[in-house]
């Protein structure tokens, strides 16, 4: 079964996509607080992740970094740009759709039908 990796600095936004996530799927929930921490879960666990949902607004490595190094490694999952903007605001992200299908964006605040509506299409039958 997938991991799904959240990549978010505040606690409590990892938390709030914690619950909304488990209470729909059974999946193991992977944690980082920057873009930078990210990469290295990712690293650690490249061959279990099935999809990332990531913020933009970071220190120590936004979420383009996070996307940046994921088209460098050819998508091996689809990115979730989670975040309180819309891709389309940063230039990284123009072909955001183009670069993998069940890429997209969620804008915050998050609602759980969006959530589940964009992980049932990556995750096909993992609940």
């Amino acid at each position: 079964m997938a991991k799904i990796l959240i990549v978010d600095d505040e606690v409590e936004i990892r938390d709030i996509l914690k619950l909304f996530i488990s209470a729909s799927y059974e999946n193991e929930i992977l944690e980082a607080d920057s873009g930078n921490a990210a990469i290295d879960v990712i690293e650690e666990n490249m061959d279990d992740i099935g999809v990332v949902l990531c913020d933009y607004r970071m220190k120590n490595g936004n979420g383009g970094v996070v996307y940046n190094y994921l088209k460098e490694k050819k998508f091996p999952f689809p990115y979730i740009m989670a975040s309180t903007d819309t891709p389309d605001v940063y230039e990284e992200f123009a072909t955001l759709e183009e670069d993998h299908p069940l890429n997209c964006g969620l804008k915050k605040p998050f609602k759980k039908a969006l959530i589940n509506e964009a992980l049932d299409k990556i995750l096909d039958g993992d609940k």
